[in-house]
């Protein structure tokens, strides 16, 4: 897949707090995708004389989806590609309802915004919202008297109306009053006094189609990314779809992809990851073509669960470099003892890297051998303060985060988590599932649909499950990139619905993910992870299919990995 063509939106997207300026990394990105050939198009509900001004001045946005769809314009050669809006004679009715009543109406209409001459008159008095102040005294507006009388004589159609702070007085008759019409499609917020109307026929995908059409891309090829609901559309229809982190959760949910929210760069992170980086990424079959052939669904995480790799990873890899990185070894007796018992034997088994990092610094910290020594155990504040601005933890942020953050834990960790890497690289070779896990599979073919969950990445997981021949019993493959546990399982849980989807997992992370997304879980208990596989292949899949993996029979089975999994450490700590 090579995308051709970006439709961004802009409020809640491209747009930082302000809503007017776009950051320097987002127009970077921009820049640097339409030097490589792709089209930049802003798809959004403001009109053609809204958009910001970087975005008006660059060389590089030819085309605008405007007004949620209501025009497409060739900015080039000055031409509307598509329209769908009022008649003449229906922006007359309209206007005639609102014009005089002392309401802030913005009229968009051939690429701008026209209001009535009084209102700019006394700009002062009325209720302009924040983000259009700048347009508003730069005068990128158009005041005429009789504004119903001007459109109709000048055979205009609107395109939309935005009406700001309508008292409420006013509001429900011009609400009932518009809507009486018969031609009118509207949102209305829940509880602001504010309407926005536009033609009742609008189709936002007849736009999208038209300009694609034009240009000769097949939609696969297109590239989307939005916050709200009026982006839902074009993000079921794009081949990369991409949801802002900040966005509704209808677009994560449809989305391919989840991005950084929009104060913090997530669409120039975006088209560098999935568009300039040409990475795997984009190339990854997209999950909203999976297609279920069977009645039930079997989610199974993979590290520590199917494949035998827990053990190894973390007393080889993990722990090792966690020592060496950060100059543990006169306490490494008691680094070990922290960092298994985190990521092995507690119910914290499972939690992100770094977040586990910061819970076996806390762990040594107040042991009572390692304070009795004086050892200085490595302040982790300012992680914990990266956790807490992100919402996306990887590698990737915390190197953001250290680009204005000069402290010697971030650089460590940075260094500790490459470490990681390439220790798993170099070692973590020819291991296989745990006993019983082929026969399970094959015990499921036919009667459910397999589907492998996992933070690992996805190419990790297709190399492993593929080595030892157990990736031809599944019918997708799901890794980090598709996003989290819960979401992954919610999105595909559709398909199936409800009583239809187990997750198999070793975690309680894996338990809480199930829950949230409305699926059963069936554990695979740390230490008796053989035996919990065959009670899965002689018990508990056979109830699962016949529907009889009831909430009493799946508590009791959770218990078992709840009980396995320590609350505590062993060891004294001091305060």
């Amino acid at each position: 897949m090579s995308v051709k063509i970006i439709f961004t939106d802009l409020d809640g997207t491209l747009l930082s707090a302000s809503q007017v300026a776009v950051s320097d990394r987002n127009m970077s990105a921009l820049k640097k995708a339409a030097e490589a050939g792709v089209h930049i198009v802003p798809c959004t509900g403001r009109s053609c004389g809204m958009l910001p001004p970087q975005l008006l001045s660059s060389d590089f946005v030819r085309y605008v989806v405007s007004c949620h769809g209501a025009r497409v314009y060739d900015r080039k050669l000055g031409k509307t590609l598509y329209e769908d809006i009022f008649t003449p004679e229906q922006s007359y009715e309209i206007l005639r309802l609102i014009e005089k009543k002392g309401i802030y109406a913005e009229i968009a209409a051939e690429g701008t915004i026209y209001v009535e001459k009084h209102l700019d008159e006394h700009l002062e008095d009325y209720p302009v919202p924040t983000h259009h102040i700048w347009y508003m005294y730069d005068r990128r507006y158009t005041a005429v008297d009789n504004i119903a009388d001007y459109f109709l004589e000048n055979r205009i159609g609107i395109e939309k109306v935005n009406i700001y702070s309508m008292p409420d007085s006013l509001y429900e008759d011009i609400y009932e009053s518009i809507t009486a019409t018969g031609f009118v499609r509207h949102t209305r917020p829940g509880a602001a006094p504010d309407l926005e109307f536009y033609h009742h026929t609008l189709d936002k995908n007849k736009a999208v189609d038209t300009l694609l059409d034009a240009l000769g891309i097949d939609a696969k090829d297109a590239f989307a990314i939005g916050d709200s609901g009026s982006d839902y559309d074009i993000l079921c229809k794009v081949g990369v779809s991409v949801a802002m982190g900040n966005a509704i959760q209808q677009d994560k949910d449809v989305a391919r992809y989840v991005t950084d929210i929009n104060t913090r760069d997530g669409v120039g992170k975006a088209i560098e990851k999935y568009v300039l980086e040409n990475t795997a990424a984009t190339a990854l079959p997209d999950i909203g073509e999976f297609e279920r052939r069977c009645d039930k669904l079997v989610c199974i995480d993979s590290d520590g669960c199917a494949l035998d790799t827990m053990e190894i990873k973390h007393k080889e890899c993990f722990c090792t470099a966690f020592i060496e990185c950060f100059g543990l070894q006169p306490i490494a007796k008691y680094a070990r003892e922290a960092w298994d018992y985190t990521n092995l034997y507690s119910k914290t088994r499972g939690f992100y890297r770094m977040k586990t990092l910061i819970m076996s610094m806390e762990l040594l910290a107040k042991r009572r051998e390692v304070v009795q020594r004086g050892f200085k155990v490595p302040d982790v504040t300012a992680l914990k303060d990266w956790c807490n601005t992100y919402d996306v933890l990887s590698d990737a942020t915390l190197r953001e985060y250290a680009e204005t953050h000069d402290d010697e834990i971030i650089a460590k960790t940075l260094e500790w988590s490459a470490e990681v890497n390439r220790r798993v690289k170099r070692i973590v070779k020819a291991v296989p599932p745990f006993t019983n896990v082929r026969e399970s599979l094959a015990a499921l073919k036919g009667r459910a649909d397999v589907v492998v969950v996992s933070a690992t990445p996805t190419a990790a997981l297709e190399s492993e499950w593929t080595e030892h021949g157990i990736k031809e019993h599944t019918a997708f493959i799901c890794g980090q990139e598709y996003g989290s546990k819960k979401d992954v399982i919610a999105r595909l849980g559709k398909l199936y619905g409800e009583g239809n989807v187990l997750m198999i997992g070793d975690a309680m992370g894996d338990f809480t993910a199930a829950d949230a997304a409305g699926a059963a879980f069936y554990p695979i208990c740390p230490g008796d992870e053989d035996g919990s596989w065959r009670l899965f292949r002689d018990e508990v899949s056979q109830l699962f299919v016949d529907g009889r993996y009831v909430a009493d029979t799946q508590s009791r089975y959770a218990a078992r990995l709840d009980a396995c999994l320590a609350d505590s450490p062993s060891w004294d700590t001091v305060d």
